[in-house]
C-alpha cells in the first residue's frame, strides 16, 4: 500500500506527526482515507482540525498536504474514523457519509449524522467529535449531601453588641476537613453588598453541619436614636427628622420610626384639673376643667402636670416615664374625664396642679413600619416621604429611629 499524503503536511515525518490527521493511501485503484480525530493537541498544524470536529459540523474538505484531493468520488474510498470503517452512502440506506467533488477538484466528505441539540453537551449528536473536553456537567445522584445554609437569630445586648447567636437550623453539606471554620457576618444595610460586618466564626461539625458560633467581634451595632424634631410638609409629604446624635444613614436604607407624638390644630390642649393614679394597675383617671371631646381609643399626651412622687415634686410625664409620648384612652366616664394607662410604679403619684391633655394623631399615610431614606441632610438630619395629608400636624415630642 502506497502512502500518497497526509492531511497536515506532506513533509511531516512519523516523529512529528505519528497519528496523521488525514492519512491518504492508495493500493492499485483503491484509495483509503483514514481520518484521525484530534486528541487535544494545541500545535498550530493540528489546531485547524481540532476546531472542526465539534460534533456540530458535517462537512469537511479532504486534503493531501496543503493541496486538494480529486478523483475520490469516481471509485469511492475506504473511510476510517479512528480506525472504524465508515459505510458510504446516505442515511436512509444506512450510510455514514457522502463524497462530492467540485469542478475545481475540491473533495468534500459530508457525514450523515445529526448535530447535538444541547449546546453544552455535544456527545448527544452523531457527527464526528474530537477528543478535546468541551464541557463539564454533573447530575445529582444518590448519596450526596446538598449544601443548605444554616440559619440563626442574633441576640443584641443593651450595649448594641451581638451577645450570642441562636442556631435555628444547623444546615447541611458543609465540607468537613476542607473548611472546618467559616466566618459569620451580619449585614446592617438593605443596600446590596454594603455594611457587612464580621461578628465571629461558625464551627463545622463532623456531620457537615454548623455546631456553634463563637462571637469574636465586639462591634457596636445601630441602637435606637432619640428624635429631637420632625418637620412635616403636608402638601408634599416630605418629612425631615432630626436625631439627638449621628444617625449614620445612607440614601436608600430603611429607617424604622416609632413613638412620635404629633398634635393637630383641630384639637387644642385641655386644662387638667385632677389626676388620680393607682400604682398597682397603672391606671389614671384624668379630669379636665371643661369638656374634652375625647372618645375611647383616642391617643392623647399629658404635659406639665405638677406631681408629688414620694417626697419629690416632679413635672409629669418625664422623658423616662413609659407613656411619655402618649397613651390611649380606654374609657370615657364623662365629658370632662377619661381613663388611660400610664404604667405601674412602686411609688404613689399625687396630683398637685396644672397640666394639659391633648389629642395626638399621626399624619395620613405616615409609615408605621419602615421607610426608605430619600435624602441625607447632615449627620443628624435625614428626610423621607411620609405622604401628603389634609391635616396640619405639629411635632410635639418623643420618637426613636433605628436602621431597619
Amino acid at each position: 500500500m502506497e502512502e500518497i499524503g497526509r492531511g497536515i503536511d506532506t513533509q511531516l515525518d512519523e516523529v512529528r506527526d505519528p497519528e496523521g490527521r488525514v492519512l491518504v493511501t492508495k493500493h492499485g485503484n483503491l484509495s483509503c482515507i483514514n481520518m484521525y480525530l484530534p486528541n487535544g493537541s494545541s500545535s498550530f498544524e493540528r489546531q485547524q482540525y481540532k476546531d472542526q470536529f465539534t460534533g456540530q459540523k458535517a462537512d469537511f474538505t479532504l486534503k493531501s498536504g496543503a493541496g486538494n484531493v480529486a478523483g475520490l468520488t469516481t471509485d469511492n474510498a475506504v473511510i476510517l474514523v479512528n480506525d472504524v470503517f465508515q459505510i458510504p452512502g446516505s442515511l436512509d440506506i444506512g450510510g455514514n457519509y457522502n463524497l462530492s467533488q467540485t469542478t475545481t477538484g475540491i473533495t468534500t466528505i459530508t457525514f450523515t449524522g445529526t448535530g447535538s441539540s444541547v449546546a453544552n453537551d455535544p456527545n448527544v449528536g452523531t457527527l464526528p467529535l474530537g477528543g478535546a473536553i468541551v464541557s463539564v456537567a454533573s447530575t445529582e445522584g444518590f448519596g450526596y449531601q446538598p449544601l443548605v445554609a444554616a440559619g440563626g437569630t442574633a441576640v443584641v445586648s443593651t450595649a448594641g453588641t451581638i451577645q450570642s447567636v441562636s442556631i435555628g437550623y444547623t444546615g447541611s453539606g458543609y465540607r468537613v476537613g476542607v473548611q472546618t471554620v467559616c466566618n459569620v457576618a451580619i449585614q446592617t444595610s438593605t443596600l446590596p453588598g454594603t455594611s457587612v460586618i464580621g461578628i465571629g466564626t461558625a464551627i463545622i461539625a463532623e456531620g457537615g453541619f454548623i455546631s456553634g458560633i463563637a462571637i469574636t467581634n465586639g462591634y457596636v451595632f445601630n441602637i435606637p436614636l432619640f428624635i429631637s424634631n420632625v418637620g412635616y410638609d403636608t402638601a408634599t409629604g416630605l418629612t425631615t427628622v432630626t436625631t439627638s446624635s449621628a444617625h449614620g444613614f445612607s440614601v436608600g436604607e430603611e429607617a424604622d420610626i416609632t413613638g412620635i407624638a404629633y398634635t393637630t390644630l383641630s384639637s387644642s390642649p385641655k386644662t387638667v384639673s385632677n389626676f388620680v393614679y393607682t400604682k398597682a394597675t397603672g391606671i389614671a383617671t384624668v379630669t379636665t376643667s371643661s369638656a374634652h371631646g375625647f372618645v375611647a381609643n383616642d391617643d392623647i399626651i399629658l404635659t406639665g402636670l405638677a406631681i408629688t412622687e414620694g417626697s419629690s415634686n416632679i413635672q409629669y410625664p418625664r422623658t423616662s416615664d413609659p407613656y411619655y409620648t402618649g397613651s390611649r384612652i380606654s374609657s370615657v366616664p364623662s365629658t370632662t374625664s377619661f381613663v388611660v394607662q400610664v404604667g405601674t410604679s412602686s411609688t404613689a403619684l399625687q396630683y398637685t396642679s396644672g397640666g394639659t391633655a391633648q389629642l395626638i394623631k399621626l399624619p395620613t399615610n405616615f409609615p408605621v413600619d419602615s421607610t426608605p431614606v430619600t435624602r441625607v441632610i447632615d449627620t443628624t438630619s435625614f428626610a423621607f416621604d411620609a405622604g401628603i395629608s389634609t391635616q396640619t400636624n405639629l411635632y410635639n415630642r418623643g420618637g426613636v429611629v433605628l436602621l431597619h
